[in-house]
């Protein structure tokens, strides 16, 4: 019998230290925004989709453009381990700082992504 990705995802996450507050950083992959210390190292394939997920869903709830496809998921998360630091209020509700911090990043990206030939 196999686990359930979350599952696992979860063990893994509670396996990580509490960083203290920092600045977040834009992560490619998943288009969002990445506090240090918030996804552990040795993810399966698996469990790194369930993060990214997550990720891309809570930065729609930063950047206000909320991505309703997402939720069921994000819900599901929230109920199995509503202690994770990516909860905490100042990481995962709107503020226009972020927002304009992930809406700088994701059009630098996108530049550089299309001078690739």
């Amino acid at each position: 019998m196999q686990n359930d990705p979350l599952d696992t995802l979860i063990e893994k996450l509670r396996a990580l230290k509490r960083e203290a507050a920092s600045q977040p950083i834009y992560e490619i992959m998943s288009g969002s925004l990445v506090w240090p210390g918030e996804i552990p190292s040795g993810l399966t394939m698996d469990e790194m989709t369930l993060m990214k997920i997550i990720l891309h869903y809570r930065t729609s709830l930063i950047s206000n453009a909320l991505v309703s496809i997402d939720q069921d998921l994000w819900d599901k998360f929230r109920a199995k381990y509503p202690d994770w630091i990516g909860f905490d209020s100042s990481r995962c509700q709107a503020n226009e700082r972020l927002s304009k911090l992930y809406h700088h990043h994701r059009k630098v990206t996108k530049r550089y992504i299309n001078k690739i030939p």
